[in-house]
């Protein structure tokens, strides 16, 4: 894949999407769940992190519906949501799902899809 735009303290993260796993960083030293472009434990101040991989389930803990596109390829209106992964973090993202049918403490779980030859991640409503 090579570097990514976000640089070298993501890419570990980008490569995981590419290979359509969901990765975060992970303290070594107090096994904290961090968010993956973390480069200290804020529990323990340890530097000793490691790439893991989430399960990709999660639970919404809001959400907010655009009416603005953020880039030239948004068609709006779109939904963004804070999700709260079950291994403890918590994420952006959009979930494919009408906005007037999204609540807090939603069930969801991550779905890898190809835009054209790129992998991208949303997350889809549990259970369907």
């Amino acid at each position: 894949m090579g570097s990514t735009p976000y640089g070298p303290k993501l890419d570990c993260f980008w490569e995981g999407i590419e290979s359509q796993e969901l990765r975060y960083r992970k303290c070594n030293s107090c096994h904290t769940a961090l968010p993956s472009g973390s480069w200290v434990c804020p529990e323990c101040w340890s530097k000793d992190l490691s790439w893991e991989v989430a399960s990709g389930d999660g639970v919404i803990w809001s959400f907010v519906e655009y009416y603005r596109p953020f880039s030239p390829k948004e068609t709006v209106p779109y939904n963004v949501v804070l999700v709260d992964l079950a291994e403890g973090i918590r994420m952006v993202a959009n979930v494919d799902c009408a906005t007037d049918k999204i609540y807090a403490g939603m069930a969801v779980r991550a779905e890898f899809y190809d835009d054209h030859g790129e992998v991208k991640l949303k997350f889809i409503p549990d259970g369907i």
